[in-house]
């Protein structure tokens, strides 16, 4: 009996530091917005184009290829660049995660989904 109380008594503390942890956490600079100063700078590669997202004028995020899909595959265009970094913007914003799905490249006509 005095085991299952121990270990309650465990199991207890740790969800205790694990909520603590979570609250406390600060959110992204980017999630803050209106005290940032956010770009999505599109990047000229040797085979096209990837972007950048700056915050307050320093590189927060450097995606030199389309993200999800396999391989080092560049943007083909400028406008697909910028249009991509803005949606990770977005979801940064929402306080979701940044990931882009082949699913939305397709939707955004950057992919083909396959």
């Amino acid at each position: 009996m005095t085991k299952r109380i121990i270990i309650n008594i465990t199991i207890g503390a740790l969800l205790l530091a694990a909520l603590a942890y979570v609250s406390n956490r600060k959110p992204s600079p980017v999630a803050a917005s209106s005290q940032h100063k956010i770009d999505v700078i599109p990047v000229p590669q040797a085979n096209g184009w990837g972007y950048k997202i700056a915050v307050d004028g320093k590189t927060f995020i450097y995606q030199d290829r389309i993200p999800a899909v396999e391989g080092n595959v560049a943007f083909t265009t400028k406008t697909a660049a910028i249009q991509t970094g803005t949606l990770v913007v977005q979801k940064l914003m929402r306080s979701e995660s940044p990931r882009i799905s082949t699913a939305e490249l397709d939707s955004m006509q950057i992919v083909k989904n396959r």
